[in-house]
């Protein structure tokens, strides 16, 4: 049976097609079979990167094949927010005063049978100003389902019109997405398979200048 996971956000610059196609990519490494329905002007972007590993892309919910998925994640636009749809609904905000208070005031407005949940992404980039994941379940009033860490390699992704779990498979937003599709999955997570390779080697020069000190 296809599960249907809908994102949303009322502030721009949240960072949310980056999720959606970062876990697209990530469930369909545990093997899920996977489709991105894509409603924002953003469609195209979206459509280059996941077409190129394989992942269906639709800009359109008329006559999607849902049979042939195990998930359709849908990039819904607050504009075209519909409440009707059965599935897991995510609201993705950055923890910021100004985009906390603005999602809070969009949640209140709504009537969506299943609880709304609480993606809060790019944690850490304004430690000063941020909100945290305590104070936001109890203004939003709702669970904060995941929290995503901020990462410079989504935008080095990005402008390699790449995926960030692909390119950058042991960064930490890569964990976290890889994290969550786990969880979303029902499936144990498992790092990337360069992880443990990636860790020894960024270790080396650390364990080599050891070495050379203790032989002088």
């Amino acid at each position: 049976m296809c599960k249907f996971l809908l994102f949303t956000s009322v502030v721009e610059n949240v960072g949310k097609r980056q999720l959606v196609n970062n876990l697209a990519y990530a469930l369909a490494s545990y093997n899920q079979k996977v489709a991105v329905l894509t409603l924002d002007h953003h469609r195209e972007e979206s459509r280059g990167q996941l077409e190129k590993e394989s992942i269906k892309t639709f800009d359109r919910p008329d006559g999607l094949p849902s049979e042939q998925f195990n998930f359709i994640l849908v990039n819904l636009p607050v504009s075209v927010f519909r409440s009707d749809v059965s599935g897991q609904y995510f609201l993705v905000l950055t923890p910021l005063s100004n985009v906390i208070s603005a999602s809070k005031t969009f949640v209140d407005s709504l009537n969506v049978n299943s609880t709304i949940q609480i993606i809060v992404n790019m944690v850490s980039r304004h430690k000063e100003s941020e909100v945290y994941g305590y104070k936001i379940e109890s203004l939003m009033g709702a669970p904060v389902a995941y929290e995503i860490p901020y990462d410079k390699v989504v935008s080095k992704a990005e402008a390699a019109k790449q995926l960030a779990v692909k390119a950058y498979p042991w960064s930490a937003y890569s964990q976290s997405i890889l994290k969550m599709a786990a969880l979303v999955s029902d499936l144990s997570y498992l790092p990337p398979p360069n992880y443990m390779v990636w860790k020894i080697f960024q270790n080396l020069p650390t364990a080599f200048s050891r070495f050379i000190l203790r032989r002088c």
